[in-house]
């Protein structure tokens, strides 16, 4: 559990200091996935998959 915290607070960290992207390599697994929800009445989600996917959308 502490590994967790510990991973949080240096993404939060991460984010403060505007190295939001720079972190995706170190924190995110190669097979990583965002998923983004829409709000109704469209019902529909996107889903990036891949470090790169991820980084695109910044």
């Amino acid at each position: 559990m502490e590994e967790l915290i510990e991973i949080g607070r240096s993404f939060v960290q991460a984010m403060r200091e505007r190295r939001g992207l720079a972190s995706v390599d170190e924190m995110y697994a190669e097979n990583a996935q965002s998923i983004e929800a829409v709000v109704p009445p469209v019902r529909q989600f996107r889903v990036s998959k891949g470090r790169e996917a991820i980084k695109g959308k910044r």
